[in-house]
């Protein structure tokens, strides 16, 4: 857990404002319920995704590693074979 405070622009508590603004106003003509509930789905996904991606970038500032960056193979030395003459 964390001991900042959560701010109060949060996507998520906006999701039972929609529904709540939705009864009230009868939108029903506009937007049904299952097609603002899947709206709602896929903006609270985007939203854990963007948030999951910066504590992952923030911990790896912290320890100084690399994760989202795939770095190229090293390319192998070609040592030559020695024969024996004989």
């Amino acid at each position: 857990m964390t001991k900042s405070e959560m701010s109060n622009s949060d996507v998520t508590l906006l999701v039972p404002l929609t529904f709540f603004v939705r009864s009230y106003v009868r939108l029903s003509s506009i937007i049904t319920e299952r097609q603002l509930l899947i709206l709602s789905f896929v903006v609270v996904s985007a939203d854990l995704l963007v948030y999951s991606a910066c504590v992952c970038r923030e911990i790896c500032n912290h320890l100084n590693v690399n994760l989202f960056t795939i770095s190229s193979r090293r390319t192998a030395v070609a040592v030559p074979s020695r024969k024996s003459s004989k």
